[in-house]
Parts: structure tokens; C-alpha cells; sequence
């Protein structure tokens, strides 16, 4: 199974709404590159990562470079912080979520060319169900895709609750929640059209609402939409989605889940990555500015460009 590769006009396209030019792009690759060399406080792996990396945090951040610094920054640092970000480093985990949640990336894009990650539990099983694990599992999925898909459009998620009840909830410890949004938000460099949460009871829409959607920023608070109502009411495009949801014309969601655990498990990128992912940050290590303090903006140095707002 693999993620959605925009066509070359495609990707002129998405870097003329940001406000971005490519040959900009492949001048800012190599400075970045050169930054991250310098921040010796971050992990050794930080050396070892490709183009299509660097590509994704300057695009994902319009085109400013002090941005994407700041989120690379952000998204080494997290490392070893927090359940959903330690011992990492296996499969064990993408193997026990794969047996009851499918977690999968839609071949096709909308015809406005988002792309679209969709989750929806496979059993209501509420043993078989952890939170902190499914919170690993997507993160892999944005680690490869992070390093395979250079020039990406504005994402839609859609995250379905058929048959996710409060017992499944109170298995997500708020504090890997935290950190999760910490790294969805300020590391992971992804433009998000859409975070849509369908099939949602009450009561579970309100645990949503007090305990998820306050870490928000108000950009995303803006694009995150709770709704009752099944996926082919509150999705425009349903057609593009498996064949088990209403009006869906895709596979079957159990086919691409099976798919994409094992793109995941024989990718050399994913396998090179994983001891990587227990290295940690040393903050002792920071560079610091001429007066001798921490950097509070982590050694960002060079102009900042003009964003360009969704």
C-alpha cells in the first residue's frame, strides 16, 4: 500500500497556493540541512535523514524556514518524552493495534487534491484496545510518510467512533494525549484542512470536547468538527472511502488495514528508523547565544518569510 504521490503539476500547484517556489525549495533544503548539522543537542539520527524530510517541514511550514526549524526542533525533542513516545522501537506495537483498529491512508486524494487518513475500530473489544499504542501506531504512520512523500496538499482526517464507547476513552491516558497533540500541532509538519470525528454519542463528544479540544490551537479548534452522524452524511466525498462504509466504492477497510500494516513492517525506511526513535534529545548540549543563556528559539537564525494562511 502506498500514500498518495501528487503529480508533478500537482505539486507546482500546492507550492503556488503556499506562495512557495520549488527552486526556493531546493535552495532551502541544503541551509536547513547545514542548521541541522549545527544542533548538536539533537539526536545523531538528525545526520541521517533525506531530502524528502527536510522538503516536508519547509513545505509544511509555507516556506518559512524559521518554522520548520522550530518544529524540527520541536519534533526531535519529543522523543523519549512521554508514553506515546518511548520504546518505540518494535513492531509489538503496530501488530496488537492492527488485530482491532484499522488505521489507513486513502490511495486517492478529493478532487481538491487533500489528502485523507481515516481510523475506525475493526472489534468493540475494549480489552483488546490501547490507547497509548494506537497513539504509536499513527505516529509511525506519519514518520514514513514524512520520508517517502516529499510535496503533499492540506490533509483530512477522519477519525470514525462506531462502536468507541467512554471505556475506550479512559484507556487513553490524558498525559499521552498531551504530548501527542503537542507533537501533532508544533512538530509534525502536516497543513490540516479537516479533522472530522464522526458517529460520536453525547457523552463521548463531551469528554472530547473537555479533554481533547482545549490543547487545541485555534487554528485546529477551527478545522476539528464533532459530529453525530455516520461518515457518508458528514463527508462529502465518501465515494473515495472503503466499500464497508455507506456510498464508499474503495476496498474493503480490513484489506488496505492489512496493506498498510504491511508497508509498514517491510519498509527499509521504517526498519533503519526505529532504533532512531529511542535516541533523546540532550537539552545540556543546546547552542546558546553570546550572553551564555539557552536559545529560547532554538538557535533560529536567518530571515523569516512571509506565511501564507490556508
Amino acid at each position: 500500500m502506498n500514500f498518495y504521490y501528487p503529480t508533478k503539476d500537482e505539486e507546482d500547484k500546492i507550492l503556488k497556493e503556499i506562495g512557495y517556489s520549488r527552486s526556493q525549495l531546493e535552495r532551502d533544503i541544503p541551509a536547513l540541512r547545514l542548521w541541522l548539522q549545527e544542533q548538536v543537542h539533537l539526536p545523531e539520527s538528525r545526520l541521517k535523514e533525506n531530502d524528502i524530510f527536510l522538503s516536508n517541514f519547509l513545505v509544511g511550514c509555507k516556506g518559512s524556514v524559521e518554522t520548520a526549524k522550530r518544529k524540527m526542533d520541536h519534533y526531535y525533542s519529543l522523543r523519549g518524552k512521554g508514553e506515546a513516545f518511548t520504546n518505540r522501537d518494535t513492531f509489538a506495537y503496530v501488530d496488537s493495534v492492527s488485530k482491532y483498529l484499522a488505521m489507513v491512508d486513502i490511495p486517492k486524494p478529493t478532487p481538491e487534491g487533500n489528502c485523507i487518513s481515516m481510523t475506525q475500530l475493526l472489534v468493540d473489544d475494549v480489552d483488546q484496545y490501547d490507547g497509548v499504542d494506537t497513539l504509536k501506531k499513527m505516529t509511525l504512520m506519519f514518520e514514513l510518510k514524512l520520508r517517502t512523500v516529499p510535496i503533499s496538499g492540506q490533509h483530512i482526517y477522519i477519525l470514525d467512533a462506531h462502536n468507541y464507547t467512554m471505556a475506550h476513552f479512559l484507556k487513553l491516558p490524558p498525559s499521552a494525549l498531551r504530548t501527542f497533540t503537542s507533537f501533532f500541532q508544533d512538530a509534525y509538519p502536516v497543513r490540516v484542512k479537516k479533522i472530522l470525528v464522526t458517529n460520536v454519542h453525547q457523552v463521548l463528544a463531551t469528554a472530547i470536547n473537555t479533554v481533547i479540544v482545549p490543547f487545541l490551537s485555534k487554528k485546529l479548534k477551527d478545522r476539528f468538527h464533532v459530529t453525530s452522524d455516520p461518515i457518508h452524511k458528514a463527508f462529502e466525498h465518501v465515494e473515495l472511502l472503503s466499500k464497508d462504509i455507506e456510498g464508499g466504492k474503495g476496498s474493503p477497510l480490513r484489506e488496505m488495514n492489512d496493506a498498510w500494516e504491511k508497508t509498514l513492517k517491510s519498509s527499509q525506511i521504517i526498519k533503519d528508523l526505529l532504533p532512531a526513535l529511542a535516541e533523546e534529545a540532550d537539552e545540556t548540549r543546546r547552542p546558546q547565544l553570546k550572553n551564555g543563556i539557552n536559545d529560547p528559539y532554538f538557535g533560529l537564525h536567518g530571515s523569516i518569510k512571509t506565511l501564507v494562511l490556508d
